[in-house]
């Protein structure tokens, strides 16, 4: 990213076999969320799927919070998903 303006940054991890050890390997580089004040972020967002349900603690124990609930036609899997916001 060339610009010094804060940007929104939309994050959608794939689904994979590894997906748990992904997970693990994520919360542990990033502790948690705290870091993006520091990075000048006001907002975050992300997908996830509803049937997600450890993702979904997550991301809401990190601050996110649900603003639409999708049915999964937006979506390549078709799956229902969640999009979540987190506001610094």
């Amino acid at each position: 990213m060339t610009s010094t303006q804060p940007a929104d940054i939309i994050l959608r991890p794939a689904v994979s076999p590894d997906a748990a050890a992904i997970a693990i390997i994520m919360r542990a580089a990033l502790g948690s969320f705290d870091w993006m004040p520091v990075a000048a972020l006001p907002v975050v967002k992300l997908h996830c799927f509803q049937s997600n349900t450890g993702a979904r603690r997550f991301h809401e124990r990190h601050g996110f919070r649900a603003e639409a609930f999708g049915d999964g036609t937006t979506n390549e899997e078709g799956l229902p998903d969640i999009f979540y916001v987190r506001r610094a």
